[in-house]
């Protein structure tokens, strides 16, 4: 898993919290050709909270 732009902690939070869920959302939506998409490359939006 490639967390493109985010800290090494980042990306292995997504990996450790979420990538089971990516990976069941791939497989539902893959064909043989893998996932047709529409050109929109941000998949999340997030806001750090203040400290």
């Amino acid at each position: 898993m490639k967390c493109f732009g985010q800290s090494e902690e980042y990306t292995q939070y997504v990996n450790e919290m979420c990538f089971d869920k990516i990976v069941t959302n791939f497989e539902k939506h893959a064909t043989e050709k893998g996932i047709k998409i529409t050109h929109f490359y941000c998949l999340i939006w997030a806001k750090a909270t203040e400290t």
